[in-house]
């Protein structure tokens, strides 16, 4: 394979893991499990690329230098190695942490060291590129068998995992692994960005819900568990599937969105939805998906702990962890779309 092509494929195998890797963290909804799939079939074939890339870069190490930085291949090398065999082992061995710092968190964090690195790469090794040199046959056709053999691979790989099997056998779509389902409020307590707002004086909390025209209801933790008060109090299974590498199923009860605007006789047709939280973190929601949002006082029949959002928190069945707000304090209805926020909050 020739040296220009062994970088060109490396930079878009590497694209495309960032991408997907990237789309992962943000999605809980099985429908994407392929994009995540594609995600493993793509870091295998970095595998099968690694060791050739390497090996040039290795022995560009004995020429003159000819004011190219190579160096920097060599430690793109090493950040591309790290990152996957973090991964692989994370995929196989269950859950870890290191300093509190879970195997996934660091995969994702190696992942978004490697980005400088391909930026320079892209501009390095493809800039230079004739057109025809770059649509040759047979070089697509090392492409595709770099993909087929990264495929190959996993699904190897994925077959051993649970034919073994291994701890990872048991890790969701999105690489998490279970920990303490159906424990209420046993499982993990993390928070997007270490948020760790006071403890919460419940007798004085109330929940503001603040129509569009600026119209404003409040209501206690009494009102929304439904004493004295028309509200249905309600029960559902869902799984909290955290970024941190993990996700817990559990029994959550409190009131469903739809059910609590319907009582306060709310027109929330075309509107979108804003949970804010004591600690100003906030996140945004269309009116399509109302009928399926909770916000929760309890789980596992049990009130919440501090840690976990009490007196209440954002119950969001398909979505990543950083989506179930804790600690919720406001919900704003506005006209605003929902797209209109960062993909992955920035408090």
């Amino acid at each position: 394979m020739r040296h220009k092509w062994v970088n060109l494929i490396l930079l878009t195998l590497v694209a495309g893991e960032l991408v997907t890797g990237a789309y992962g963290l943000m999605s809980g909804n099985a429908r994407n499990e392929i994009v995540l799939q594609i995600h493993s079939i793509l870091g295998y074939s970095i595998i099968a690329v690694l060791a050739w890339k390497s090996a040039l870069a290795l022995y560009s190490l004995k020429r003159p230098a000819r004011g190219r930085p190579r160096n920097v291949a060599i430690v793109l090398s090493i950040l591309l190695l790290t990152a996957l065999s973090i991964g692989v082992v994370w995929s196989t061995g269950g859950f870890w942490a290191v300093e509190g710092i879970t195997g996934m968190s660091l995969h994702i964090y190696a992942g978004a060291a490697i980005l400088p690195f391909i930026v320079w790469h892209a501009w390095a090794y493809t800039s230079r590129f004739r057109v025809g040199y770059s649509t040759e046959r047979r070089d697509a056709l090392r492409f595709g068998s770099t993909l087929a053999v990264g495929a190959g691979v996993w699904l190897i790989a994925e077959n051993l995992i649970r034919a073994i099997p291994t701890a990872g056998a048991d890790r969701r779509f999105t690489g998490s692994h279970e920990r303490r389902s159906y424990e209420g409020n046993r499982f993990p307590t993390t928070s997007w960005l270490n948020d760790k707002p006071a403890q919460i004086d419940i007798a004085e909390w109330r929940l503001k819900i603040i129509e569009n025209d600026g119209k404003t209801h409040k209501l206690s933790l009494l009102d929304i568990e439904n004493d004295g008060t028309d509200l249905p109090y309600s029960e559902i299974e869902a799984t909290l599937d955290c970024t941190g590498g993990w996700y817990s199923h559990q029994i959550w009860s409190g009131v469903m969105l739809s059910d609590l605007l319907e009582n306060l006789e709310i027109d929330a047709d075309g509107k979108t939805c804003i949970f804010h939280s004591v600690t100003g973190y906030t996140r945004r929601y269309a009116s399509k998906d109302f009928d399926n949002l909770m916000l929760a006082t309890r789980v596992g029949g049990d009130p919440l702990w501090h840690g976990h959002g009490a007196p209440l928190r954002l119950v969001a069945p398909g979505r990543r962890g950083y989506d179930w707000v804790k600690w919720i304090d406001e919900i704003r209805l506005t006209d605003s779309p929902a797209w209109l926020q960062p993909w992955l909050p920035l408090q």
